[in-house]
């Protein structure tokens, strides 16, 4: 199960496979920052011989892995695949990847509704009727051998 973390707001169980937070409702549309998605993943029967990664599938910003508490790797294009080989166990293994955007969708919120925090003119870089971008994790996240 799946599960995004967004500060100052409650965590979103996303199901079994993970999507944007623009999609979880107004107050995640308008977050800009880093989310965290969780979700504890299994290998069936054996963990892959070898080198494996973790293709991330689709990421809307930029992504930083760790596998069961130990860091992975970044990544900021596409493909969105980080080598996991020396975190990766057999059976279940917690993920964590944090997904970096820039605050455009913040800066468009603020345009929407002011709150006074964000210094003035920065919020007229947007209207309030800009297009929020897609922001977060897509997926799908599979794992590949590479050896």
């Amino acid at each position: 199960m799946w599960s995004v973390d967004l500060p100052g707001l409650a965590t979103t169980a996303h199901g079994d496979a993970p999507h944007p937070w623009t999609d979880d409702g107004a107050s995640a549309r308008g977050f800009s920052g880093i989310g965290v998605y969780r979700a504890r993943l299994t290998t069936p029967d054996a963990a892959p011989a070898g080198r494996i990664e973790l293709d991330l599938g689709a990421v809307h910003g930029v992504a930083r892995v760790r596998v069961n508490g130990r860091e992975c790797g970044i990544t900021w294009t596409s493909p969105y695949r980080v080598d996991v080989s020396d975190a990766w166990l057999e059976g279940a293994n917690e993920v964590e990847i944090d997904v970096a955007v820039p605050w455009r969708n913040r800066l468009i919120a603020e345009a929407a509704r002011p709150t006074g925090e964000i210094f003035a003119p920065m919020t007229q870089v947007f209207s309030a009727d800009a297009e929020v971008r897609p922001a977060g994790l897509a997926g799908p996240v599979t794992l590949v051998d590479i050896a």
